[in-house]
Formats: structure tokens, sequence, C-alpha cells
């Protein structure tokens, strides 16, 4: 198990004072094989949050080829 600290993961929305940012080491990106545009599920259980990878459908995949989605490379989940 790898654990980090709150703020190295959740950072205040400047944009949004209601929303925070979470953001995920490159290190789990790598190994859960995430890649911009992926979408994630996620859910809480016991205290953890635990988050995988959603496989996408082949629609939601057009789509995202369509929306230009997956060849840019500064696309940022939120």
């Amino acid at each position: 198990m790898t654990t980090y600290k709150v703020e190295d993961l959740f950072q205040d929305d400047p944009n949004d004072a209601n929303n925070v940012i979470f953001t995920i080491p490159e290190e789990i990106c790598e190994e859960i094989g995430l890649r911009p545009g992926d979408t994630i599920e996620w859910e809480t259980d016991n205290g953890s949050l635990v988050f995988r990878k959603k496989e996408q459908t082949r629609e939601e995949y057009e789509e995202m080829r369509a929306q230009k989605i997956l060849d840019n490379p500064g696309f940022e989940v939120e």
C-alpha cells in the first residue's frame, strides 16, 4: 500500500472555492494504465478512497476522439 499526505493530492481550485483539484500521482497512473481522457470510478470503503480505471465503450472512445481530448496532452481531469 502506498500512502500520501492530503496536501500532496488535493489543492484548492483557484477558480472555484467550492471545489478542489485531485492530482493522481504519476506512478499510480502508470501502474494502472491511466492516460489523459480516461474515466475513473471511485468509492469509499471503511475510510479509504478506492478508485479504478473505468473501461470505455467504443462510443465513449469515439466521442472523445471527436472532441480531440485524447490528442490534447494538456488535458486535465477535474
